[in-house]
């Protein structure tokens, strides 16, 4: 069964990237969290056995978390393993 992603931006609080990032690497779900530039802070990667498992994991595990300021969800809805396996059929 693929599992469902998303791709959260998150903007801090100032000097609270790395603490958010860190938080968020202890979390279930969180497969990656890493501190960038630009218009966010940190980028994260979530995954899920369904969509509802992201959307809960963004709500309540991280628009929660202190530090946060705004928080922006992208739902992958295809992924190049996707693609590959198409092209291949």
């Amino acid at each position: 069964m693929d599992m469902r992603k998303a791709y959260v931006l998150i903007e801090t609080l100032p000097g609270k990237a790395e603490m958010v990032a860190e938080a968020l690497r202890s979390k279930r779900g969180v497969k990656i969290a890493d501190v960038i530039s630009g218009p966010h802070d940190v980028i994260a990667l979530i995954e899920g056995a369904q969509a509802e498992d992201v959307a809960r994991i963004t709500l309540s595990e991280i628009h929660s978390l202190e530090g946060t300021k705004h928080v922006e969800t992208c739902l992958v809805h295809r992924t190049e393993d996707d693609t590959i396996r198409q092209a291949e059929d």
